[in-house]
């Protein structure tokens, strides 16, 4: 398993779900603060967060507001917005097409 220093904290590579650099849970100054025997991963949930949550709907619609800052700050030029997003501009497209974000399509 992969390791290095990230800001004085000992992180590890970890494959899977966005494989991330994350502070080792096994070693001092890990995230391993979470309550005896109980076993989260090395994760726990934001402060604020509340559970459960309609994850797809968050999801889409924090999606819906990036495209909107990308294409309001491209002036609607879909081809800029979409290599914002690291999409190509025909995915962008269907995306709004799909989503029937007809307000954002007749300006863009």
């Amino acid at each position: 398993m992969a390791r290095r220093m990230v800001d004085g904290e000992r992180m590890t590579f970890r494959e899977g779900a966005g494989s991330a650099w994350l502070p080792l849970a096994t070693e001092p100054g890990g995230s391993a603060a979470a309550e005896p025997g109980v076993d989260d991963g090395g994760m726990s949930p934001a402060p604020g967060v509340t559970l459960p949550v309609d994850l797809p709907t968050l999801l889409r619609e924090l999606e819906d507001a990036y495209i909107r800052a990308a294409l309001a700050q491209t002036h609607s030029n879909k081809k800029e917005a979409a290599k914002l997003l690291g999409l190509g501009r025909t995915t962008l497209v269907e995306k709004l097409r799909r989503r029937n974000m007809a307000s954002i399509r007749q300006r863009a």
